[in-house]
């Protein structure tokens, strides 16, 4: 079958097509790969600060360790046996006979000299 003019018209307009379907092929594969390094981004960004989140937790838990040690430390040398042991040696003297004094009546307290 022959090619008529009208068939070389339109293989010519088809031809002169592809360039433009060429640009927006270009244009559409352009895109998604601008949008896949944007999401990568943003992906590997989340990720990173996830990191961060869990090494903050951790040295958290480290702290509120810490906490608790020193609390007890502290507690442990306010108590009096720890004062007693600090003072004792230096200012105290040791008590050689204890006397108490008995109360007759309901008193608020007593005063000797």
């Amino acid at each position: 079958m022959p090619y008529s003019p009208a068939h070389l018209n339109q293989a010519r307009a088809v031809v002169a097509t592809l360039p433009r379907q060429r640009w927006l092929v270009v244009g559409i594969v352009g895109s998604v790969v601008t949008l896949a390094v944007v999401y990568l981004t943003l992906v590997n960004g989340t990720a990173a600060q996830g990191v961060a989140i869990r090494e903050l937790k951790s040295q958290l838990n480290e702290i509120k360790l810490e906490h608790q040690r020193l609390e007890s430390q502290a507690a442990e040398l306010q108590s009096f046996h720890a004062t007693e042991q600090t003072l004792a040696p230096s200012t105290f003297v040791a008590v050689e006979r204890v006397e108490y004094l008995a109360a007759v009546a309901p008193t608020v307290g007593v005063a000797v000299r």
